[in-house]
């Protein structure tokens, strides 16, 4: 799969270092996420994020079809230059050493585009505050949540930014 004939239907969301958007391929929806990264960032290193997500992306395609469900399926992605994506985040970045260096990944011009599954719009968080959970639910959601986070482990990955707005319902 290749990123031709893709339209961007909507901003889905933000994060740190991407955006997510709602697009279609072939009247079929998909989520792409574009972030930046430094030139460096192109060889491959599990040094750099981008490549220690390839891999998880590639575990997760090792699993079995009851387990690879709980996760979303990369089928693309593309290193590219010339990136005019600008990343919008959600709050303001400091000026600490950390937020100086993700500065400097906005001002490159390199950027990497993921092509995905689209999950919907159901966040656990957007669930959790609309919907009263009963405790039989709830004790489905966790055991979920302890099954993805063991899967995870298993493989030798460790989700460091587990929070209900990173979980799909």
């Amino acid at each position: 799969m290749d990123f031709k004939n893709i339209k961007i239907i909507k901003k889905l969301g933000s994060g740190v270092f991407g955006t997510t958007y709602l697009v279609t391929k072939d009247n079929k929806k998909y989520a792409m996420k574009i972030q930046h990264i430094l030139p460096k960032h192109r060889t491959k290193s599990f040094q750099y994020e981008l490549w220690r997500e390839l891999d998880l992306y590639k575990y997760i395609n090792t699993l079995n079809k009851n387990d690879s469900k709980f996760f979303t399926k990369l089928y693309a992605y593309e290193i590219y230059d010339n990136c005019k994506h600008e990343q919008k985040r959600p709050f303001k970045l400091g000026n600490d050493s950390w937020a100086k260096g993700v500065k400097q990944l906005d001002k490159s011009d390199w950027c990497v585009k993921y092509l995905m599954d689209y999950q919907g719009k159901q966040t656990f968080g957007k669930y959790m505050s609309t919907h009263s959970i009963k405790p039989k639910e709830m004790r489905s959601f966790l055991l979920q949540i302890i099954k993805i986070t063991l899967l995870l482990q298993k493989g030798g990955y460790c989700h460091c930014d587990l929070h209900p707005l990173n979980i799909m319902v």
